[in-house]
């Protein structure tokens, strides 16, 4: 390489991506909060979509099976929209689409990204950062997580969990000690962190990328 001459911009493929010190500025530690982070969908800014590393998108011919396990009721899915995604502030941006089961339901979050869509984007997520990183073409873009409404779901979601047990206590009231209860085995998906977090009828979810294994087996 002569005097002069500028190194060829490596890609976003050869980029490192780490986490340091500095990414946890204005985090209130210790935190065990889900990653709630603010993206743009289509020309839409989209604030309280859950990322989520464990969903997998629906699978098409599987669209019209019902749901269970998003927020405790079965959901008839009202179908898949691809949509673009954009990832980061400008001039650090990273773009793909991305196929969302479109769902009526109550949450208290608007959308889940999840793995296929992260991977597309090629996104590295730290939660313990609450932050998100991802290869451009200048650099490192990323996107900090957003603490406050992380609590509020969670929030919400504890005031969901005590009128569940409330309402089930009343139902308990007329059952005889060697009735059998099984309370307890009550799905567990039904209980995680998408499931509870419910909010007040004027917040519908809008967008929503499902577990493909909640869909059950094909055929």
């Amino acid at each position: 390489m002569g005097p002069g001459a500028q190194r060829p911009n490596p890609g976003p493929s050869r980029i490192t991506i780490s986490f340091n010190e500095k990414d946890e500025e204005g985090i209130l530690h210790p935190h065990d909060d889900a990653l709630v982070v603010t993206m743009q969908v289509v020309n839409f800014t989209l604030q309280r979509i859950l990322v989520n590393n464990g969903s997998s998108p629906s699978i098409l011919r599987q669209a019209s099976v019902p749901l269970k396990g998003f927020t405790g009721d079965v959901v008839q899915p009202m179908g898949v929209i691809p949509l673009s995604v954009l990832s980061g502030k400008a001039p650090r941006t990273q773009v793909t689409m991305a196929d969302f089961l479109v769902v009526k339901a109550l949450s208290s979050y608007n959308a889940i990204v999840g793995r296929p869509t992260l991977n597309n984007l090629r996104v590295v997520t730290s939660t313990y950062h609450f932050k998100m990183k991802f290869p451009t073409n200048l650099g490192v873009g990323e996107i900090r997580g957003e603490q406050v409404l992380a609590r509020e779901c969670y929030a919400r979601k504890l005031r969901h969990e005590v009128k569940m047990v409330a309402s089930a206590n009343k139902v308990g009231r007329g059952v005889e000690p060697s009735s059998p209860c099984n309370l307890a085995k009550w799905d567990k998906e039904i209980w995680d962190e998408e499931a509870l977090c419910q909010v007040e009828p004027n917040e519908p979810l809008k967008l929503v990328s499902v577990d493909a294994q909640r869909l059950g087996p094909s055929g």
